[in-house]
C-alpha cells in the first residue's frame, strides 16, 4: 500500500516543519488545523495516494509527538477512514522510540530549536544549553530546570528514574536516557 521509506522520510520532515515553525502555535494544534485544511482541500473529491500518504503521515508524526489521540479521535479517524488505514495498522507504523532520546550533543541539536528576536547576548547559546542538559542527565541532577528565550522556552525536570525535556511553547515532551 504505502512505501515504508518514503513515507517514514515524510514523516521526518513533517515533524522538522512542526519544530522549525515560527508561529507559537502548539504541534497538536498545527497538526490537527493541518489535517482538517487536507480534508476541507479534498471535500468532493477522491484522494490520491500521494495526498493520503501525506495525511498518514502527519498522523504518525501526531502520534510519535506523545499528542492525545482521543482528545482529537474524530479528525483522525475521519483522515484513517478516507485513507483506507486503521488505527492498529498507523500504530505499526509508529516508530515507539521517537519520544525517548538518548542524551548526547548530536540528538539534543535536533530537537532542541533555539532562536530569539533579540540581538543581544542576554540568554544562553544553544550549545551551553545542551551542554547543561547533559552534565545535568548524566550526573542525575534531580531537579527542575527552565531554559528560555524570548521566544523559546524549554523545562527539564530529573528524577532519580527519569528525565524529560518539555518544549512548552511547541507542547512537545522528550523522555531522555
Amino acid at each position: 500500500m504505502l512505501k515504508i521509506i518514503e513515507l517514514r522520510k515524510s514523516v521526518e520532515n513533517y515533524k522538522k516543519m512542526q519544530l522549525y515553525s515560527i508561529d507559537c502555535i502548539s504541534v497538536e494544534s498545527s497538526s490537527i488545523n493541518d489535517l482538517i485544511r487536507d480534508l476541507e482541500d479534498g471535500a468532493g473529491h477522491t484522494f490520491c495516494e500521494v495526498e493520503k500518504s501525506n495525511m498518514i503521515a502527519k498522523v504518525i508524526a501526531y502520534m510519535e509527538f506523545g499528542l492525545p489521540y482521543e482528545k482529537n479521535k474524530s479528525v483522525l479517524e475521519k483522515v484513517l477512514r478516507i485513507c483506507g488505514i486503521s488505527k492498529k495498522e498507523v500504530n505499526e507504523l509508529v516508530d515507539k522510540d521517537a519520544m525517548y532520546v538518548k542524551a548526547t550533543k548530536m540528538n539534543m541539536q535536533k530537537i532542541i530549536i533555539w532562536k530569539s528576536q533579540s540581538l543581544s547576548n542576554e540568554y544562553m547559546n544553544k550549545g551551553t544549553v545542551i551542554e547543561d542538559i547533559i552534565f545535568k542527565i548524566k550526573n542525575k541532577h534531580t531537579g527542575e530546570y527552565c531554559y528560555s528565550t524570548d521566544i523559546c522556552k524549554y523545562e527539564l525536570i530529573i528524577e532519580p528514574d527519569m528525565a524529560i525535556l518539555r518544549n512548552t511553547v511547541r507542547g512537545i515532551e522528550y523522555y531522555l536516557f
